[in-house]
């Protein structure tokens, strides 16, 4: 693969499969920072980022 030790190796491919599971189980409701802040004018003028 690459010149990772086999710890490092490990986690990037765990890493990848956490990444490809939450991309199969997106509901599609995760919406990007910046649409929200488009969304919701109020909270980027106050600078605050609600969760």
């Amino acid at each position: 693969m690459t010149d990772l030790n086999p710890v490092e190796e490990y986690e990037e491919l765990f890493d990848i499969e956490a990444l490809r599971k939450a991309r199969a189980e997106d509901d599609g409701y995760r919406i990007s920072l910046e649409d929200f802040l488009k969304q919701n004018p109020q909270t980027a003028s106050r600078g605050l980022i609600l969760p």
